[in-house]
């Protein structure tokens, strides 16, 4: 291609299963980081050059992440991952979908599978609803859009 385009990675964010994931379970949205933030630090103490990292959801439990440095040797298994909290107050999740046929935005409980495909389609945001003391408070996260190349002005 032309010196004009700039290509991203592939899939920044996708649809996929960890490691030892049943079958019969959705996939979750997985995601690399290449700089593991302190937040993300493995009990061996070793150094990390990445993180693959999935959004986890239990409503008994919250939103936590689960994931596995790159450098690891063995992960085949659901337990050689790491589980990480972000909140135990996310008592809820919702996937936001624009439909292009009636030209109106869609939410969703669970994630939506495209029509005549095995594939999940990517949300364009996901809605967190969380609670605390009988208080809920929503938060929506946009999710980037995976684009092949992009122009530089």
């Amino acid at each position: 291609p032309g010196g004009s385009l700039a290509h991203s990675a592939d899939d920044p964010i996708c649809w996929a299963k960890p490691p030892g994931f049943a079958n019969y379970r959705e996939p979750l949205l997985n995601f690399g980081i290449t700089n593991s933030p302190p937040l993300l630090v493995s009990p061996e103490n070793a150094p990390s050059l990445g993180i693959n990292a999935f959004l986890y959801f239990e409503e008994d439990e919250g939103l936590s992440l689960l994931w596995y440095s790159i450098l690891q040797d063995e992960v085949e298994d659901i337990n050689d991952l790491h589980r990480t909290l972000i909140s135990p107050l996310v008592k809820k999740i919702t996937y936001i979908y624009w439909d292009e046929r009636f030209e109106t935005w869609e939410e969703e409980d669970s994630p939506q599978k495209d029509e005549g495909e095995d594939q999940y389609v990517l949300p364009r945001f996901i809605k967190l609803f969380f609670e605390y003391e009988g208080e809920t408070k929503e938060r929506t996260l946009t999710i980037p859009i995976p684009s092949k190349s992009a122009l530089i002005f």
